[in-house]
């Protein structure tokens, strides 16, 4: 898959990271004005250089990026009423 670094692109990538089992998205945020955090849910430690050779590929390169692993069960309020991801979910 080629990138032209846009948002939707690079959570793509972030969503191919995850481990197999993983049903949560990656997240990624932009912060102005040109650095991107990248969270990908489950991705092992071992894994954590190769991971950010990828994303190193798919975002801008006038971009700079962190890379972070978040556990495979988080929570948010974005479907909304309460909580619908993760171990916090009814």
């Amino acid at each position: 898959m080629l990138s032209s670094g846009s948002w939707s692109q690079v959570q793509h990538v972030g969503d191919l990271l995850r481990q197999d089992g993983v049903s949560n998205r990656a997240l990624v945020h932009r912060m102005p004005p040109d650095h991107l955090r990248v969270e990908v849910p489950g991705l092992p430690e071992s894994y954590y250089p190769v991971a950010r050779q990828i994303v190193r590929q798919a975002v801008r390169a006038q971009d700079s990026f962190d890379l972070v692993t978040i556990g495979p069960q988080y929570f948010t309020f974005d479907v909304g009423p309460g909580f619908d991801l993760g171990i916090l979910a009814p």
